[in-house]
């Protein structure tokens, strides 16, 4: 999430010199030895979908949902606990709909959450209701209301293909209960709606992605992230690399085709062929030619070759402190995005039959936090 936060999928939330997101999770102290989704597959059930409420300072949750409904069109919403930085306990959601250049929408609040099992039209479902927004899923799919005045909309999302953790979805720091867990909820989805703006009343439908993620990491000393996520009517493609200081990279891949075959990879290579110094900061590098494979004995082999790759934007992640906050957290970390594009070049094929193949432009991001 959006990461942030997506990591994709993702959710960063700032509170004084403590950024958390999905990519912040690589972090550690460099004493600390990481383990990168060890331990045993746990079966999903409607018990992993509702909040995990822990006490100690560092604990966060999020649930993240993106939903494209067209090029460069899509309707996501979010929800975040963080003990740091909303409150013990409290919640936010976010909401974005992107329709038309003249169409967007952002909605963000806090709230206190509530949340239980519902049965709904005889469907036993995980309740999720912050503010005016509520989630309602279970292991085949969600829907989700939102009202306000300036948008409103209902959307149904059918998950083509169960839940998945890369290995057992946890990544553990140390060995105390410092930890990250991850669980792709919809690998791939296909949604139907309503979105109601100022402007008009739409009926959209389009393909979905969603996570949920748990964290109970205070974050002192950060590195670097590679990611990409991208939501088509032909495919999903997801990729999140982590580069702890102390530790081997680790990452994960998911593919999913229009017919909703899946590739699902908790141990992906990552070769960096070619990078540079970004333009503000000389102490960062940012890969412009890469090369992402992986194996499985029953999806096949994917390639992912990415070129010609370059910096969009960049937006530092303090830029929202006041400039006594900026200063004390520089101290401690220095986190930059780096929103790129290059030209992707995917193939993936099975028994020597190709499931995907295709060669664009896609964006990516890389996000550095302490060189």
């Amino acid at each position: 999430m959006r990461s942030s936060v997506v990591f994709g999928s993702g959710v960063t939330s700032m509170s004084g010199i403590l950024t958390i997101s999905i990519c912040y999770l690589l972090i550690s102290i460099s004493s600390w030895p990481c383990f990168a989704w060890d331990g045993q597959n746990r079966q999903v059930t409607l018990q992993d979908l509702l909040p995990h409420l822990m006490d100690m300072e560092a604990y966060g949750e999020q649930w993240s949902f993106d939903n494209e409904i067209g090029e460069n069109q899509h309707i996501s919403f979010q929800i975040v606990i963080s003990n740091l930085g909303i409150g013990d306990h409290k919640a936010e959601y976010k909401v974005w709909f992107k329709g038309t250049p003249n169409n967007q929408t952002y909605k963000n609040g806090s709230c206190k959450l509530k949340s239980g099992i519902s049965n709904v039209s005889g469907r036993r479902m995980a309740s999720l209701q912050c503010g005016p927004l509520k989630i309602l899923e279970d292991l085949k799919g969600a829907i989700a209301t939102f009202s306000s005045k300036e948008l409103s909309f209902y959307v149904k999302i059918n998950s083509c293909s169960p839940p998945w953790r890369p290995g057992s979805g946890r990544v553990r720091l140390g060995k105390g209960q410092k930890f990250y867990d991850l669980l792709i909820q919809v690998p791939r989805g296909t949604m139907t709606g309503t979105v109601i703006t100022r402007k008009n009343k739409l009926a959209v439908s389009g393909v979905s992605f969603a996570d949920h993620s748990i964290t109970t990491v205070i974050i002192d000393l950060a590195k670097s992230c590679i990611k990409f996520k991208k939501l088509s009517p032909e495919y999903n493609l997801v990729f999140v690399s982590f580069n702890p200081p102390e530790a081997d990279r680790f990452s994960y891949l998911l593919a999913a085709d229009a017919k909703c075959r899946l590739f699902e990879s908790p141990n992906p290579r990552l070769e960096i062929i070619s990078s540079f110094p970004t333009p503000n900061r000389k102490k960062y590098k940012v890969p412009s030619k890469f090369e992402i494979t992986a194996d499985d004995s029953d999806a096949g082999s994917i390639i992912i070759n990415i070129f010609k790759g370059h910096i969009k934007k960049i937006k530092d992640m303090l830029a929202s402190l006041n400039s006594v906050e900026r200063f004390v957290a520089r101290r401690y970390s220095d986190p930059f995005v780096y929103y790129m594009t290059g030209l992707f070049r995917v193939t993936w094929k099975k028994d020597d039959r190709t499931i995907l193949s295709f060669e664009h432009e896609n964006p990516y991001t890389v996000e550095h936090y302490n060189p």
